[in-house]
């Protein structure tokens, strides 16, 4: 049927054909993830990143979200689009459904966007770009940590 996208077989003719298109894989989608989860705004990092990697949305598109554009009983994501691309509805899968109900049970304001921050109020761009950054240094951390280890592990008799 389908392969999986990897830098071999993705090819593009806009872009410069020597170089290697960069992207994540569906297991390291997931680490990045778990690694947003584990922040002290976790359900809302998460959700966030989940909503932007499953819609493709961009960040401004992101921020704009409006909990009104949610529709709980049919599934469903109004996505308002930036750049002259077009606006539409997005199903909305079960996990990212509860995700949506767990992040907004944990706030007690009436704010009308769905990612708000911590000083209650709407997110940025700069905001969700030091929440991505933080999020991949973390798990760079992460990964440096496992490796150390394990390089201890094999190392020791």
């Amino acid at each position: 049927m389908f392969d999986i996208a990897t830098p071999d077989n993705v090819k593009s003719a806009t872009t410069d054909p020597h170089r290697p298109k960069n992207f994540l894989d569906p297991t390291e989608i997931k680490t990045f993830l778990d690694a947003a989860k584990a922040g002290r705004q976790g359900a809302r990092d998460h959700l966030l990143f989940l909503m932007m990697y499953r819609h493709g949305l961009r960040c401004s598109e992101a921020i704009d979200l409006r909990i009104e554009d949610v529709s709980f009983d049919r599934a469903t994501l109004w996505v308002r689009r930036l750049k002259g691309s077009n606006s539409g509805m997005h199903p909305i899968e079960g996990d990212e459904l509860r995700a949506i109900r767990r992040y907004l049970a944990t706030r007690n304001d009436s704010l009308p966007w769905l990612f708000v921050s911590e000083r209650q109020g709407r997110l940025s761009r700069f905001a969700v770009n030091y929440l991505v950054e933080r999020t991949a240094l973390k798990l760079l951390d992460l990964i440096i940590c496992i490796r150390i280890a394990y390089g201890i592990a094999v190392a020791t008799p």
